[in-house]
Order: structure tokens, then sequence, then C-alpha cells
């Protein structure tokens, strides 16, 4: 009821069933501390969580106060903004709401001073939220709310009985029917035109009928564990109950082709699985619904450990690599050109031994780096040394010495937060990798520092 009309995204997790149904999949046991079930989710995917987000968790303990967490959002050309709009919901116990906002506060998730008025809510802003105001405030004893402004201003609305919820939304009502709010975790979302002119292809369905095989305008999952066993419960709505007929025929067809693929991965065990995947069309749905028993659940835990999760992280630290040169290429750009002006790259010469931090905040406050986005001092791997200037997280080394474009080619900066390498910037805007178990890198690291002599923090 609190969610506007315009949501075209829409998802909620029942947390004492997401914490049964996590820790039945992955095997874990998810600690029973504020932000445990965070610092779980981190830990599967290599990752820790953000020190803001940390913060909110640990004020309002998720696995004490809240019951549900609901999710809604709408892309900025369907509310013809310049910013997407986003919303959280916290559904649950939350008495001692002043200690709640210190603890925020203290934790670095918001912002101090006092709150804004809006709608007649107190609205305190989080910290670090990439140029997008978002805020926090309490509807009530029972609720709690992250959201931006327009979400915010029209969610105070509905709590006030004015304004159009969700539940207006057709099609995304018929997606709900039947299923549970005590699910582990749901989502329903419709489809913007270029996805459904995508699916549709406007090819011929099954058996030569005319118009797009798949004709679906928005789609449920619905998750959820009966004791041991996972229930799976996939909705796609069509425009008709042909629609969904053909629909549910074609995705079928499609299933079955990839029967094959999933043999190669899962093995034997995938013509079992896939036979659970039947489409069926229910009126204008075409409904996916099985169930994972206790001992598939088993197979596919080992299976992911085995190959596919190690598949995966391999991925995500090639992800991080590129993008972590692409953070060093950025800040070279800035720094050549502060060269050119300055005659050397930036470098703190007030300190002995000048430090990252304070060298690059010469390059953040000059002309040659005003414009430097300050995300890319952050590597998106897992950083293990961070130093910080002027609030802003500085997680490379730099060189300590004066160094100048042109001549023979020297380490400038150098990013540690990767496995085994260490990624290196030099100034001529070359960068190189070093391993670790290379006995001639070795030679050129600090033994005190482990960084490429040269460079500090």
């Amino acid at each position: 009821a609190l969610i506007p009309a315009e949501a075209l995204l829409v998802a909620g997790a029942n947390v004492p069933g997401l914490v049964r149904a996590f820790e039945s999949v992955t095997g874990e046991k998810i600690p029973s501390t504020p932000e445990g079930p965070l610092l779980s989710i981190g830990k599967l995917v290599g990752e820790a969580p953000p020190p803001e987000i940390v913060a909110l968790v640990k004020a309002i303990d998720p696995l004490k106060n809240v019951q549900r967490v609901l999710f809604a959002g709408t892309p900025s050309t369907d509310l013809g903004g310049g910013d997407d709009q986003i919303m959280f919901l916290f559904e649950g116990t939350f008495e001692d709401q002043p200690k709640i906002i210190g603890a925020l506060v203290e934790g670095g998730a918001l912002a101090g001073g006092e709150p804004e008025e809006i709608e007649g809510l107190a609205a305190y802003t989080l910290k670090d939220t990439g140029g997008k105001p978002l805020y926090f405030a309490f509807l009530s004893g029972k609720r709690a709310l992250v959201a931006q402004g327009t979400y915010l201003r029209k969610v105070a609305a509905l709590s006030r009985g004015e304004g159009k919820s969700i539940a207006s939304n057709e099609m995304l009502t018929s997606l709900t029917n039947g299923f549970s709010s005590d699910a582990a975790l749901w989502g329903a979302f419709s489809f913007p035109d270029e996805i459904k002119q995508a699916m549709g292809g406007g090819g011929p369905g099954p058996g030569g009928a005319s118009g797009p095989a798949i004709k679906l305008e928005g789609a449920m999952v619905n998750l959820d564990m009966k004791g041991k066993e996972l229930a799976v419960r996939v909705v796609g709505a069509s425009p008709s109950a042909a629609d969904a007929e053909n629909t549910a025929k074609t995705l079928g067809m499609q299933i079955g082709g990839l029967t094959l693929l999933a043999m190669q991965a899962l093995g034997p065990d995938a013509i079992g699985l896939m036979g659970k995947l039947t489409p069926k069309s229910e009126g204008k749905n075409v409904v996916i619904a099985f169930t994972l028993k206790e001992e598939e659940i088993a197979k596919l835990q080992k299976k992911a450990q085995e190959e596919l999760l190690p598949s995966l992280v391999r991925g995500r630290d090639e992800a991080w690599r590129i993008q972590c040169i692409n953070n060093l290429k950025q800040i070279y750009l800035h720094a050549v050109d502060y060269a050119e002006k300055e005659n050397g790259f930036p470098l703190d010469e007030s300190a002995e031994k000048p430090r990252a931090q304070d060298s690059l905040k010469l390059l953040l406050e000059s002309k040659s780096g005003k414009d430097l986005p300050q995300k890319v001092f952050k590597c998106p791997a897992p950083s293990r040394d961070s130093a910080s200037s002027e609030g802003v997280t500085i997680d490379y080394a730099w060189a300590n010495v004066q160094l100048k474009p042109g001549g023979e080619a020297v380490p400038l900066a150098a990013c540690t937060h990767h496995e085994g390498v260490v990624i290196v910037l030099y100034t001529d805007s070359s960068v190189q990798f070093w391993d670790l178990i290379d006995p001639e890198v070795t030679a050129k690291l600090d033994p005190e520092t482990g960084l490429p002599k040269g460079l500090g923090r």
C-alpha cells in the first residue's frame, strides 16, 4: 500500500525466511550479529559491504528488529526526472528511534545535523550516495524508509491515504495473486518496450502462428523454503490467454534446447532439473513452478563449489583488475597535466616521507585534478590498506620521490589489493602486472611496505 504506482520493479524479502533459504542453499551459517547477513553475502561474493551500509544494518539490526524489506524502483524516463528513483521500506519494530539515528550518525551512514522536514517526515540525509540524495525517515514505530526525494514524497502522501499505490497496477497485481508475503524472496517487474520487442523478435510462434513467439508484459519470481526444500515459482504476464499459451509453448521448446548445455555444466542430473522447468499457461499468465528437494540442493551446492563459483570468482577478479587499470589511467591523465604545469608529478615536499594521500591531495586541489572523480581513487577489489584525504578514500600507493614525465619509465603508482599481483602504473602511462611469486618481482619490492621501491602510502 505504500509503494507508489509508478514503480516498475518491486522486490521483497522476509528476513527470517531469507536467512533459512540462504543457509540451506549455501550450506553457510549466518552469524547472529546485526551485520551477520551482510558479512555472509560479502564472503560469498568476495567483496566487503560499504562501511555506511554496515553502519545502517548495525543500527537497525535486521535479525532482531526487521521482519520484511521491500524495494521499489522506477527509471527516470518514466518519471520525467533526471534521476532514477528507488526506495527501501523496512517493516518491523523500531522503538528507540533516537538511539538508531545516533548510531547511524556515529557509524557514518547519516550526515549529522538536524533533519530536513519533507512532507511532514523528519528526513535525514545518507552520506556518500554518489550525488543522488537518499533520505532516511521513520514512518512509524513499525516502518522505516530509505528513499530518494520523489519517492519519499509519494510514500509520505500514501501514508496519509493520498495518491495512488502500486495496487492500481493491474498487471503487477495479477502476478502477485496467490503468493505469500512471507516468502523468503520475491520480485515483480514490468518490462519496458525494448525488452518486449527483444523477446518477441517478430518471428512466428509454434506451428507457424503469426506474431511474436513470446509476449510478456512483466514477470514475478518467488522463492521460499518449505522445510528443507526450496520452492520456486516464476510467473509471466501476457496480454491475453492465447498469448500466454503461445508463450508457454515457445519457452518450453527453448528450455528443451538448453538441456544439452545444462548437461555439460551439471551432468546427468540436469535432465531431471530441466524437466521441472516446463512452462504452463494459466489464463493470461505463464507459470513455471518447481521444488528442489534436499538432496537436489546438496548436489547443486557441490557442483557450484567445485566449478561454478571458482569460474565466477575468476571473472569477478578479472573485472576488478580492468576497472583498477582504468582508475589508474584516469589518475595518470590528470597527473601528467599537473606535471607539465608544475614541473613534476604531484608530491608533498613538506614531509620527509611523503604520503600518497597528501601528494594526491595536491592533485585534487589543483586545476588539473578538480574534475577528477573521487571514485577513481578506490580500487574495486576489497581494500587491504586505505588512506583518506579530505574524505576521499585512497587505495593506491604513490611515488614518494620527485618524478617527471619523459625519460626512463619508472613506477609512479601501484595497487596491492589484487590476489597474487601488484598492478603498477609507470611514468610513461604503461601498466604492468607484477607476479608476487616471481623472485625478480620480490627484489623490486620494499621489504617493509611490500610496495614497489620508491612508492609509499
